[in-house]
């Protein structure tokens, strides 16, 4: 069974993605797990935990779309496979923005589309239907085994608001040993676009490497 764990405040966003996961899910049992009251994409995530029945978990913005017909053996495929995937990500952790590392270290893709419509495929690397390897995966979508969830947790009191907790939670998933992959098979508009030069991802960046000094 697939948790679908989502924090969100926009009742259209949630919507729109239960509609996307109703058609590309028919062939799966699932669940979504809405918390609309995070204080923080740590807190509702953990809280979402404890409330998800699957074994096999989904963290996720509220603001995706999967492009394919059906996701069910490509999820299937990676939860065999790996303890942790995401859809983006990079085998070198530099700081926060895990972009910084740049290629060849990145990995992944997703198709961008601003509120303004401007529409953008951003491609850091595909090597393979699953690349491994991973130390840091960005947080649009991160899909892990429950038992990795519940050892790890989300790190609500250094990332208490909504940047940073993602590479923080899959750096520490490579510290463990677990086994990361990111996914060249599981397409997704993301209906955003990266804010890592806001002033509150700084924040967060800085956080993230005063918790993890040896990187910097």
């Amino acid at each position: 069974m697939y948790s679908i764990i989502v924090n969100s405040i926009d009742a259209q966003k949630l919507e729109r993605l239960e509609r996307n996961l109703v058609h590309v899910l028919r062939d799966a049992e699932w669940e979504l797990v809405h918390i609309p009251d995070a204080k923080s994409m740590c807190d509702g995530y953990n809280r979402g935990l404890i409330q998800a029945h699957g074994e096999h978990l989904i963290f996720c913005h509220d603001d995706i779309e999967f492009l394919a017909d059906s996701i069910h053996s490509q999820l299937a495929y990676a939860f065999q496979y790996s303890d942790l995937f995401g859809i983006l990500g990079s085998r070198v952790m530099c700081s926060a923005n895990w972009m910084r590392s740049c290629q060849p270290h990145t990995l992944g893709y997703i198709v961008q589309l601003s509120e303004s419509g401007h529409q953008k495929i951003v491609l850091c690397g595909l090597e393979d239907t699953l690349m491994f390897g991973a130390q840091a995966l960005d947080g649009v979508m991160i899909g892990c085994h429950r038992r990795v969830a519940e050892q790890l947790q989300w790190d609500e009191q250094t990332f208490d608001g909504w940047h940073g907790y993602d590479v923080d939670f899959s750096y520490r998933a490579f510290q463990a040993g677990f086994n990361i992959a990111v996914v060249g098979f599981l397409p997704l508009i993301h209906y955003s676009t990266a804010t890592f030069q806001s002033p509150d991802f700084q924040k967060y960046e800085t956080a993230f490497g005063l918790k993890f000094p040896s990187i910097n």
